[in-house]
């Protein structure tokens, strides 16, 4: 599924991650893109993906520990 981004989430802490002032909490293996929620809509989709359709609003979330690029 390919999807045109409409919004993405940036938290309170992603500046401070950012910064590397967490770097004893949070432990990172770069490249990393700070954060996980998207909103958009569906811009095309594959043979087998038959929940979707051109169109539809989505809401996503990526795996934190993996980042969201």
């Amino acid at each position: 599924m390919l999807m045109q981004a409409r919004a993405a989430a940036v938290y309170h802490l992603h500046w401070k991650i950012r910064q590397g002032q967490l770097r004893l909490f949070v432990r990172l293996r770069f490249p990393y893109v700070l954060g996980s929620d998207i909103a958009g809509e569906v811009v095309s989709v594959g043979v087998r993906a038959n929940k979707f359709k051109a169109g539809d609003p989505i809401f996503a979330f990526s795996d934190p520990r993996r980042g969201a690029g």
